[in-house]
């Protein structure tokens, strides 16, 4: 009887803790990635968590212009557990978004947040407010989920960044 009881708090122990999310942030994932070889033009990096002060932060207004064509921070930022965003200071444009929901049923918020950015990237003309990070289109680009992390991958040729996501995360 004491080893059935065990052998079900084994296999609950085990649901649960397969149902909860990866302890890592959108910014361990990034230097993992450049631990494995993700080399990236000069650029700009966002790091959630940011303060004022530091050389990662960008305001919610400015964060929420990168993925609508208005100044206001959208409600939808509010699902966003952790983010790392690189985006290139080049001519030539090449993005990396990397964001973790704070719950997995908000991944799919997280999945159109990039899918418009997605959008405005490839529009013929960009989006006044992130024009400062941007001049021409990227030729690629890709949203896709790996894990617990939603990703957004633009450029002139994504497939070196999209191979070290898919071996490291």
């Amino acid at each position: 009887m004491k080893t059935k009881a065990y052998i079900m708090i084994f296999v609950l122990c085990i649901l649960f803790t397969s149902c909860v999310s990866s302890p890592d942030s959108a910014y361990d994932i990034l230097q993992r990635l450049y631990t494995n070889g993700l080399v990236l033009p000069d650029g700009y990096i966002y790091i959630s968590g940011s303060e004022l002060k530091d050389t990662g932060y960008i305001s919610p207004e400015e964060l929420g212009s990168l993925f609508y064509d208005e100044e206001k921070p959208p409600e939808e930022l509010s699902v966003i557990e952790s983010y790392a965003i690189y985006i290139s200071k080049e001519k030539s444009p090449t993005e990396l978004h990397i964001m973790k929901a704070k719950y997995r049923s908000e991944k799919d918020t997280l999945s159109r947040m990039l899918s418009r950015r997605k959008n405005i990237l490839q529009k013929p003309e960009i989006n006044p407010y992130s024009c400062d990070f941007l001049c021409e289109k990227p030729k690629e680009c890709e949203v896709f989920s790996k894990g617990d992390f939603v990703f957004l991958v633009a450029g002139e040729d994504i497939s070196r960044i999209t191979e070290i996501i898919e071996k490291t995360v």
